[in-house]
């Protein structure tokens, strides 16, 4: 808490422009709610990111005081040579003009204000993406500079299977927004479920091409199992608002004990992962990847949503019964390679501190 602390001050003494530009933009985007269509969702996102951001800078500066003195600092630029504005040029400029823009033709009557929620929706999707691949291209930046080893195989930059799991991980984040306001329509559970299936073939993907391409990085193998979380709890807590809590349907009901067990394997295998990586997952010199049981626990997790989702659409036909019992299956089988992934992990760090 020391630690954050001295971050907060540290951006404080020395903000940069962009990144004020961006609090001001999100405190007029909150006051003026039904100009920029806020949805406190997607808001809140994107206010975390900025957070993330700021914050990223302060520990950049932070560090520069430390190993140079605070006067030194202060003479020295402030900012981080990595900062960019685009992510503050993108919502003042584009978001704010096409919000503002659809309000204006609302009132004048020339666009449909369905039509112009739907632009401004979809305006904040390329928002919340661009705040969170920029929260994480400044961290992992940041961390690089205080331990050059986060990045070692891409000599200092992001790379190619790093930029992958991070957009990844923006787009996951708005999945949930699609499952619960339906913004696609009638075919909003087949957007979404799609965009969860593009997430698992990436995420075979960033792991080919850092491979094939020399680009391991320790910030890969950390990006690599937290951008599961990010695609797991989020879609799942949104898919049980949207489903009023229907994680299987109906005719799986009479399961009602194995889907509880499941559930619970599935939930707890990240507690206790978590749990210990905090106590002393920290001390390991290199990241642990996610493995090949992580990854087909991540498929069946998807499976598993976006069968339902699948299931509630179709819901009455012959299609919508198989993606109900894919469904539950799927979740049968989640709850069983939490388990086995938890043993598989646990091993494998026990190796890693060994050597």
């Amino acid at each position: 808490m020391k630690k954050v602390l001295n971050y907060a001050k540290c951006f404080l003494a020395h903000p940069a422009k962009s990144e004020i530009n961006l609090l001001i933009f999100n405190i007029v985007a909150a006051i003026f709610p039904a100009i920029f269509m806020v949805d406190w969702y997607l808001l809140g996102l994107v206010i975390a990111a900025d957070i993330v951001v700021c914050m990223a800078h302060g520990a950049w500066s932070y560090g520069r005081e430390i190993s140079f003195g605070i006067k030194e600092a202060s003479l020295a630029r402030q900012v981080p040579p990595w900062q960019t504005p685009v992510n503050s040029s993108y919502r003042i400029f584009a978001l704010g003009s096409i919000c503002i823009l659809c309000a204006i033709q609302e009132v004048f009557h020339l666009v449909n204000p369905d039509a112009a929620n739907i632009i401004r929706t979809y305006a904040w999707y390329g928002a919340v993406i661009v705040a969170v691949c920029d929260a994480f291209r400044c961290v992992l930046k940041t961390m690089n500079s205080i331990d050059e080893s986060w990045l070692a195989g891409t000599n200092g930059s992001i790379g190619i299977p790093n930029w992958i799991s991070i957009v990844r991980i923006g787009v996951a984040l708005i999945t949930p927004h699609i499952y619960v306001t339906q913004s696609f329509g009638a075919w909003s559970n087949v957007v979404a479920t799609v965009i969860l299936a593009a997430a698992i073939l990436t995420d075979m993907l960033d792991g080919y091409i850092a491979r094939s391409t020399g680009q391991i990085t320790k910030a890969g193998k950390a990006l690599d199992p937290l951008g599961d979380k990010f695609i797991l709890y989020p879609n799942a807590t949104a898919f049980v608002i949207a489903t009023s809590g229907q994680l299987a349907m109906p005719d799986m009901l009479r399961f009602k004990a194995t889907i509880v067990v499941a559930i619970c394997l599935t939930v707890g295998r990240d507690l206790l992962f978590i749990l210990w990586f905090f106590i002393k997952g920290r001390k390991l010199k290199d990241g642990i990847g996610a493995s090949l049981v992580d990854k087909a626990r991540m498929l069946a997790i998807c499976v598993w949503l976006g069968g339902t989702a699948m299931a509630v659409t179709l819901s009455g036909t012959l299609f919508g019964t198989f993606m109900a019992w894919a469904a539950f299956c799927s979740l049968l089988v989640t709850g069983i390679l939490s388990v086995i992934s938890l043993i598989v992990d646990f091993s494998r760090v026990k190796k890693l501190a060994k050597n």
